[in-house]
């Protein structure tokens, strides 16, 4: 390639230039990335930043190509950027706004059911494109802006360092009798219009960056967030838990993670101000059985919560494995509650652990939410959950129905897919006993919600059951207490 544009341009300068903007459409491929809360996959965003090349190299040709034409006719550098920039922004902005609307469904996780018609976000068949789609459309993005505004400020500073160093050329050849373009650019006397079309054109480029791209900071904003309430109303109706919950997994390379939708009896305002905290978090935490210890501290700009995990009996925390999680408020607005757990690396070889949970208000008493549970696993992970499965996990299942046996009863998901639905739910579940208790004084809210947990666990027996009332009660009064005395309050 580089040499197909030296030989076009007959400039090392320019086509140095070009290649360079590829270089910088990069920084525009992270951030759609990190915007879009993707992880960096050398497969789909290597194909999406080889895609973007394209794009942007041609735009650059394009923009390049008609300033050396105008530099050929008389103008000077600055009036043949200027010149150039007017005329070819309408194609450059044509090209990425067409794209990034293109791509936009696939950013989003939009999944059309062509058999049965209808629309769903999120869907398992979206997840291995929205890499490639979002490394294209934060970096075409960014590429863009560059385009329009840095490229021709480096045209002209080419020329001005070669007027002091003649030894420097930027391969435009300046043939000062010949006035009148034959691209039809823009009189002297239009230059203040040209000026003001060409910012206002830039400052559109980036309201519509803005528009589509940074909603999606906020991970799943209030009104993607509403868009996937309606979407979700039919299966509400038909949810298999006789409510309006859905639970679903989905496995990738490496990668398990359950989805929570649900309706809850509680006014926004109340969920709000019982999930804004990390104290709050930690109590919602110790009702898993798994959980032996939970403490929120702060570090800083950031705070931190500790979980140990151990298992399903009572056992000192030395004993317990220690998660460290990042808790952050990404945005708790009157209309939009996100918060975010992250924790680097977890027990038997995982990580990437994220619990994270979205509500918005339907009405004066309800609230629709959003809870995702994710990890990754790495070979050793990989491998101890295969003995699990094979000892103690055998037998147990998740949520999802597979299939049906002859009689008609439903045969569920095992495997990973059966955990993570398994933990998911439970952490759900915790979620709305802590809700359910806050209306009591602080010194029945324990007990409460550790009848109120148990009791929403033994609605799935056959996939949630595990110890009777009285193990359970007991182990977690201990617990509590012992977290009393850690974390006095």
């Amino acid at each position: 390639m580089t040499l197909i544009l030296v030989t076009q341009f007959n400039s090392l300068y320019q086509t140095v230039l070009v290649m360079s903007a590829i270089v910088f459409s990069t920084a525009g491929v992270l951030l759609g990335l990190l915007i879009n809360g993707q992880s960096f996959g050398i497969v789909m965003v290597g194909m999406g930043v080889i895609a973007l090349a394209g794009i942007v190299v041609n735009n650059n040709i394009v923009l390049i190509d008609a300033y050396n034409v105008m530099r050929s006719e008389g103008l000077s550098a600055f009036d043949a950027a200027l010149g150039t920039g007017c005329l070819r922004l309408r194609p450059v902005l044509l090209t990425a706004i067409t794209t990034i609307l293109g791509l936009m469904p696939m950013v989003l996780g939009v999944n059309v059911n062509l058999l049965e018609p209808g629309l769903g976000i999120g869907a398992p068949s979206t997840q291995w494109w929205t890499q490639l789609s979002s490394a294209i459309t934060g970096g075409l993005a960014f590429a863009t802006v560059l385009t329009l505004l840095l490229t021709p400020c480096m045209l002209v500073l080419g020329a001005r360092v070669a007027e002091v160093a003649p030894t420097f050329t930027t391969g435009a050849v300046i043939r000062p009798s010949m006035r009148q373009s034959r691209m039809g650019r823009p009189t002297m006397g239009a230059r203040p219009v040209c000026v003001v079309r060409y910012l206002a054109a830039a400052t559109l480029l980036l309201l519509v960056t803005a528009v589509l791209l940074v909603p999606e900071a906020r991970g799943q904003d209030v009104t993607a967030l509403r868009a996937r309430f309606s979407l979700l109303q039919e299966q509400f109706a038909n949810s298999p838990f006789q409510r309006p919950l859905l639970l679903e997994s989905i496995q990738t390379d490496g990668t398990l993670k359950g989805d929570v939708h649900a309706i809850i009896a509680h006014p926004y305002g109340a969920v709000r101000s019982a999930l804004l905290g990390a104290d709050h978090w930690c109590d919602i935490l110790m009702l898993h059985l798994n959980v032996k210890g939970c403490q929120a501290r702060d570090m800083g700009s950031d705070t931190a919560v500790s979980v140990f995990i151990g298992r399903k009996v009572a056992q000192p925390l030395a004993d317990a494995y220690q998660v460290d999680f990042n808790y952050r408020v990404a945005a708790g607005d009157p209309d939009y509650l996100q918060v975010l757990l992250d924790a680097d690396t977890g027990p038997l070889g995982t990580k990437n652990y994220r619990i994270a949970l979205e509500a918005i208000p339907l009405d004066a008493g309800r609230s629709f939410v959003y809870m995702t549970y994710s990890y990754s696993y790495g070979l050793a992970a990989r491998l101890a959950m295969k003995v699990y499965l094979g000892t103690t996990g055998r037998g147990k299942v998740g949520f999802s129905i597979v299939g049906h046996r002859s009689d008609g009863a439903p045969i569920y998901i095992d495997g990973e897919r059966g955990v993570v639905e398994r933990n998911t739910m439970r952490y759900y579940l915790a979620i709305e006993a802590y809700l359910g208790a806050q209306a009591l004084s602080p010194a029945e809210r324990d007990e409460q919600r550790l009848r109120d947990w148990f009791d929403a666990v033994e609605r799935y027996p056959r996939q949630l059951h595990e110890l009777e009332r009285d193990e359970y009660v007991r182990m977690k009064q201990g617990e509590l207490a012992r977290q009393r005395r850690m974390s006095p309050r």
